[in-house]
Formats: C-alpha cells, sequence, structure tokens
C-alpha cells in the first residue's frame, strides 16, 4: 500500500476525488498555501510517505526514507535536478500544463496595465492627483513575439488575438512542429531577426543553457522604440543589468522598486559617510594623544594671547564629521528626488 502526503490547500470534494482515484492508498492532507509547510511535517509521516504531492524544498527530500514519487506543484523543477538532491530511483514530475490559464492571464493584465498607464494613474490617486498622462495604447493591430510556445504561451497567444493583435508569432526549439494560436512558428535562432519587428515580446522559457541570458544588451537594443517586453518564464532569460543599463536606470529599482532603491542608496552612502567621520574622529583623537605634551604647553603658553589657535585645532575635526554626514546625505537625497521626478 502506498501512502501519499498531499501538500496542497485541497476543498473537502477534492480530497474525496483523491481518495476515490487511489482507494487502496493511504491519504495524508497537509495543507499548505506557500513553501513553508514542509517544516511542519512530522516525523512519522515522513517515514511512510511513498508519494508527495506539493512542494518540500529540495534539501528536504532525504527526510524521506520510503520515497518513490515527487509531483511538483511548480512547473519548472530545476533545483530537484541538481546532483544528490533526487534520492536514487525516485520519480519526479511536474505541473507543466497546470498554469497556462493562470500565468496568461497575469500576462495580459500586467501588458494591459503598462498600455493604459494605470501603475502611474494608481500612483496619482494615492496623491490625491489628477492628471492626464496622454495618449495609452491598445493591443489592435500589434505584432506580439512569443518566446516559448508551450502551454503558457499558446494560452498567451489566445488572449492577445482575441483582443485584435494582427500578428502572433512563437519561437520555440523546433520551428517544424506547428502550435495553435500563432500565425507564425521559427526556432530560437530567428529572434535576432524578429525583435526590431515585433511590438510586444513576452517569454515563457525555462531555464536552460540556450535560455540563460537570452535578452543580452545587444537584443534589448534591437527591440523597437516602445515595445513591451514580459518574462512569465525563468528570470535568468534576460540579463537584468544589461536591462538596467538600457534602461538608464538602477539595477536595484528593477528588483526591489524605486522607493527601496532610494533607501538602499542613501543607506549605503550614510554608511560610507560615517565611515569616513569615524576614520577622521580617529585621526584626530591619535593626533591629540601622540602631541598631547606639545599642546599642554601650547595652551598654556599661548591660549590667551591666541584663544583661536586653541579652536582651530578642535573646530576642523568636528566639523568635517558632521560636513561628512549632513552633505552627502542632502546630496544623495536631492539626487533621488530628481530621479523620482523625471
Amino acid at each position: 500500500m502506498e501512502t501519499i502526503l498531499h501538500l496542497l490547500p485541497l476543498t473537502g470534494a477534492q480530497k474525496a476525488a483523491f481518495q476515490a482515484a487511489a482507494p487502496e492508498s493511504e491519504h495524508l492532507f497537509l495543507p499548505t498555501n506557500d513553501r513553508g509547510g514542509a517544516s511542519s511535517i512530522p516525523q512519522e509521516w515522513r517515514e511512510r510517505t511513498t508519494i508527495l504531492l506539493g512542494y518540500v524544498p529540495p534539501e528536504q527530500l532525504k527526510t524521506f526514507p520510503n520515497l518513490k514519487w515527487v509531483q511538483s506543484w511548480n512547473a519548472g523543477v530545476d533545483p530537484y535536478l541538481v546532483p544528490g538532491v533526487l534520492p536514487e530511483g525516485v520519480r519526479l514530475t511536474s505541473a507543466v500544463g497546470a498554469y497556462g490559464p493562470a500565468v496568461s492571464e497575469h500576462m495580459l493584465a500586467m501588458l494591459l496595465a503598462i498600455y493604459k498607464r494605470l501603475p502611474a494613474y494608481c500612483d496619482q490617486q494615492r496623491a490625491h492627483i489628477w492628471a492626464d498622462l496622454g495618449p495609452v495604447g491598445s493591443l489592435a493591430g500589434k505584432t506580439v513575439l512569443v518566446a516559448g510556445a508551450g502551454d503558457i504561451g499558446r494560452h498567451f497567444a489566445r488572449l492577445v488575438r482575441a483582443l485584435g493583435a494582427q500578428r502572433v508569432i512563437g519561437l520555440r526549439r523546433s520551428a517544424g512542429c506547428p502550435a495553435e494560436g500563432f500565425d507564425e512558428i521559427y526556432g530560437l535562432g530567428a529572434l535576432d531577426g524578429l525583435l526590431p519587428q515585433a511590438d510586444v515580446v513576452a517569454l515563457a522559457l525555462p531555464h536552460t543553457p540556450e535560455t540563460a541570458g537570452l535578452m543580452s544588451k545587444t537584443r534589448l537594443l534591437a527591440m523597437r522604440p516602445g515595445a513591451v517586453l514580459l518574462n512569465a518564464g525563468r528570470g535568468s532569460a534576460v540579463d537584468c543589468t544589461a536591462l538596467a543599463e538600457v534602461l538608464h536606470t538602477d539595477i536595484r529599482e528593477l528588483i526591489y522598486g524605486p522607493e527601496q532603491a532610494a533607501y538602499a542608496r542613501f543607506q549605503r552612502r550614510y554608511i560610507v559617510c560615517t565611515a569616513v567621520c569615524v576614520l577622521v574622529l580617529l585621526a584626530w583623537l591619535i593626533m591629540e594623544w601622540t602631541l598631547e605634551p606639545y599642546l599642554t604647553r601650547l595652551r598654556e603658553e599661548t591660549y590667551e594671547l591666541y584663544p583661536g589657535l586653541f579652536y582651530t585645532l578642535l573646530v576642523p575635526p568636528l566639523a568635517s564629521a558632521a560636513a561628512g554626514v549632513l552633505i552627502p546625505s542632502a546630496i544623495s537625497l536631492w539626487g533621488d528626488i530628481r530621479i523620482r521626478s523625471q
């Protein structure tokens, strides 16, 4: 008898369906909606489980001594394919084909949000500002290039076609097989020639040696002005450093957003300035300690005649320390305000 551990957020009807499909098996249900569920699996369940449905961090698989089959809830299973992660003899299957509608709808939502300037209008709404941001875009008559003609790519092709895209082109490893929803199918090698023709470039690619860094700086620059790049596949398909350079922005803004990126820049400069101030003060203290006998004599002999001399030795280090913090911080804040206003 097999013991199936379900790490899925199932309804009562769905649990009953699983039990009806495998009535001879023992079913253990531990609902999880995120990737933290594996830590709460009792050790007794780990030892009994032979079939695992859901997600367990790759390093946790070794805690299932009788495991025979892992059905991941992810379409990509790259972390499990690292040598030594998957126990010998264990079968691994993925959820390829399960996310086509959900991911393609998300891609379409992001595309329309860009075309209709929704992020900018949402920012204005929060700031209680109403200002016309100019013309908006539309999919009508556009050329859409989809790299990856699998389940997600095919669903996305149908959606953009329904909203008026004039030409939908697909790229896949083998150009000889037609795919539903596309007007034309080419191999990945045709990417360079098709990029300048596309109004929308959508990526739905797995991580492979061929796709890693696929969208290089040269290819990003080859896209036509105003084209939209969507990536719903592996992040490695886009060279993010090159993307930041092409967009003339900070790579932190692409990853964390402008507010967090501005704070990161301020924090880095503040830390550097503080370190400089500490060094200045330490140098001054060392100098004072070394020259203490001379300074004592100097103060006794010349303080009444030349009071400015004593303050000349004391004020500059303190002023430098204050300036080292305040001036760079003000410059950093001014620069971030300028970036935000552009």
